[in-house]
């Protein structure tokens, strides 16, 4: 069985190509810069993507550049290990898909945690809460596409309530 089941990465990359605008994670997660080329269209198979590994698992990223109307898109496929997240729920400017190709964990969007099943999609609103964890016994895959719009200002930070 292929592990990048292709019809979703298919399917991720028209999401990404729908939108406008790209980034990858926040700073705490990668030291990576962001990228200033412009990506053109073009196939790039699983064994060409730029891997990155850590304690957690890793990730191979297909893309990450300026497209005709987005600013540093990312795709990535990220592989978890059992009991691992890539970091902490987080939340950004940016705009962000994930969809679970494989495996089982814990989802949190917007404040609630969710079972992570084969097949979810989530979307992350800017500055949305959103995180995954796996808590299955096996590897979790999923895919995500991040970006910043050309031309559309990110909203504003919301304050934060005090505790």
């Amino acid at each position: 069985m292929n592990r990048f089941n292709p019809r979703i990465l298919g399917s991720l990359l028209l999401i990404a190509l729908g939108f406008v605008a790209a980034r990858l994670w926040p700073q705490q997660v990668t030291a990576e810069a962001p990228a200033e080329k412009t990506i053109s269209s073009a196939l790039v198979r699983a064994d060409d993507a730029v891997p990155t590994r850590g304690e957690w698992g890793g990730w191979v990223r297909y893309f990450r550049g300026d497209t005709y109307g987005t600013r540093d898109m990312v795709v990535l496929a990220v592989t978890l290990k059992p009991g691992q997240a890539p970091h902490p729920p987080h939340r950004h400017a940016n705009e962000e898909f994930m969809i679970l190709a494989e495996g089982s964990g814990t989802w949190y969007v917007g404040g609630k945690e969710s079972p992570a099943r084969k097949g979810d999609v989530v979307y992350a609103a800017p500055w949305t809460m959103h995180g995954i964890k796996n808590t299955g016994d096996a590897p979790l895959i999923y895919y995500m596409v991040k970006w910043n719009n050309k031309g559309v200002d990110a909203p504003p930070e919301p304050k934060r309530e005090a505790k």
